[in-house]
């Protein structure tokens, strides 16, 4: 953690506009729990291969949700 109290601040700052921005993109989640679910929908009915489709969508899906929560715990860190 920056131990200088403007660059924490900075930092704070940037931190709040990183997880507002991914505020924004609400409807991300459902989308790729949608696209997955169309993946797997398609996996059954068509051909084993869509399932390949639905890995990147699943990928996408965790680094979405293990971002905002490492955004989180780093606001925490620097307002300590």
């Amino acid at each position: 953690m920056p131990d200088d109290p403007e660059v924490r601040a900075a930092s704070q700052a940037f931190v709040e506009h990183q997880i507002s921005a991914i505020g924004r993109l609400w409807w991300a989640v459902p989308m790729w729990v949608v696209f997955i679910g169309l993946s797997c929908w398609l996996a059954v009915v068509e051909t084993a291969w869509w399932s390949l489709a639905g890995l990147p969508f699943a990928g996408l899906l965790v680094l979405h949700l293990g971002t905002t929560r490492r955004l989180r715990r780093r606001r925490e860190l620097l307002a300590a």
